[in-house]
């Protein structure tokens, strides 16, 4: 696992539609220096079912997606299982999240943490929420109800490699 001082992160990627999306979050990532990524349910891989590199994923994340350490996973569960040690975190506005501002003095540099991003459309599943430790939302000061996922991501991702 990457590690930001002693913080250990993997980044949960749930049902997220767009290759492009995701290709663009690899590539942010990896600028970030977060590069452990779990790949849940729909979330498009790098590869295609053939093993290949996947030409629409590589547009958007330049070679991000072979500095990267990624994994594939059908369920949310089983990523919760897989990473049961980890505290779980999630992306999401819901009636208790906190302001991602808050985000940063809340991370504890030797812990481990399992973040939680869902689909524009969805959001982080109840399962994910059920399960996490604590939930942040983006606070919007315009007229629209979300940022793009991939936009959303780089706000944490900034915040948390500060």
């Amino acid at each position: 696992m990457h590690v930001l001082h002693h913080m250990k992160i993997v980044v949960a990627l749930e049902n997220i539609r767009s290759v492009y999306n995701v290709g663009s979050i690899f590539r942010t990532g990896e600028g970030f220096g977060i590069t452990d990524f779990i790949l849940i349910g729909i979330t498009p891989t790098p590869l295609d079912k053939y093993g290949n590199k996947r030409k629409d994923f590589i547009k958007t994340a330049l070679g991000a997606e072979d500095k990267i350490h990624w994994e594939y996973v059908s369920t949310t569960t089983e990523a919760l299982e897989k990473y049961s040690h980890y505290e779980v975190l999630s992306l999401e506005l819901t009636p208790n999240s906190k302001n991602i501002s808050e985000l940063k003095n809340n991370l504890d540099k030797n812990n481990n943490y399992l973040i939680f991003i869902g689909s524009e459309v969805d959001g982080v599943s109840k399962t994910a929420l059920e399960s996490s430790n604590a939930v942040y939302h983006i606070e919007m000061k315009g007229e629209k109800e979300s940022f793009n996922v991939s936009v959303a991501t780089g706000i944490l991702f900034y915040l948390i490699s500060q």
